[in-house]
């Protein structure tokens, strides 16, 4: 399957779509990560395979129209933690 054929399931906030900000909070659907990471695994820190890993990050960057370099992702903690991203 090629990449631009692939089909990423993305939720998205309306506050971030009205603010024109490119977004996603991404299901499992789409990648090409295995086992117990399958299959949309884009976590760095993870044990998963650094490949596949790369590779689910280029699907990610190419849903949302920007360069791999300039997806930004985080590492989720569940705290009253809030981290503001500016450009």
């Amino acid at each position: 399957m090629a990449l631009g054929e692939i089909s990423l399931e993305t939720i998205t906030a309306e506050i971030l779509r009205e603010r024109g900000t490119r977004h996603g909070f991404f299901t499992r659907r789409g990648g090409v990560s295995e086992g117990t990471y399958a299959t949309l695994n884009a976590g760095r820190g993870s044990r998963d395979q650094p490949h596949a890993v790369a590779e689910n990050r280029a699907r990610i960057a190419a849903h949302l129209g920007v360069s791999r370099d300039a997806l930004v992702s985080m590492h989720q903690t569940h705290s009253a933690d809030v981290l503001v991203l500016q450009e």
